[in-house]
């Protein structure tokens, strides 16, 4: 039961999320836009704030030797050192999708950052040194001839368009796409 709700609640989670986003983007006339750093900064320091919420809740009730624990915990230069990569590199992450979706459908962006999987399964092999099963190969073969097969729509489209505007602004959300799948994988396997 639990799974099952967690994965409906994790499905409504990514499709608002993409769905606000691209809404947000939308051109308007009265709408002056925003800047994607900034919307990336606030949502990371949104979850610093709830973990540090989720850490006062864990050790209430808090005492004084508590409280000198917590600060000590995260005020920890040596201790950030291992997260700061992965840190980094999903925060390069998140300012790659925001330019995806300015300049790709809800679907595009959504099929083509699967390829996250394939990366983080690649990135694993070579990095950290797994075996991957012969039917995870087929799998990941699989989601990667999907992918393909959505973007070679786009390919069509744009050879009949010759690098319109529309084109190229696909162009460059398609690599924006890659850029945050790559990123993605590697930033999983470094933590």
């Amino acid at each position: 039961m639990t799974r099952s709700v967690s994965l409906i609640f994790m499905v409504v989670q990514t499709v608002g999320i993409v769905f606000l986003i691209r809404l947000s983007r939308a051109p308007a006339s009265n709408n002056p836009g925003y800047l994607n750093s900034t919307v990336v900064f606030c949502a990371e320091m949104c979850k610093a704030m709830i973990s540090m919420v989720m850490l006062l809740w864990e050790m209430y009730p808090l005492h004084h030797m508590k409280l000198v624990m917590l600060m000590q915990h995260c005020f920890n230069v040596a201790g950030l050192k291992p997260v700061l990569l992965p840190c980094g590199l999903y925060t390069l992450q998140n300012n790659l999708l925001y330019l995806a979706l300015s300049n790709l459908s809800g679907a595009e962006y959504q099929v083509t950052f699967q390829l996250k999987i394939l990366f983080t399964a690649l990135f694993s092999v070579m990095i950290l040194g797994r075996n991957l099963a012969a039917r995870q190969w087929f799998a990941l073969a699989v989601l990667t001839a999907g992918v393909m097969a959505v973007q070679s729509r786009s390919v069509t489209e744009t050879r009949h368009s010759q690098l319109s505007a529309a084109a190229q602004r696909r162009s460059f959300g398609y690599g924006a796409i890659l850029g945050a799948s790559i990123i993605s994988g590697l930033a999983g396997v470094c933590m």
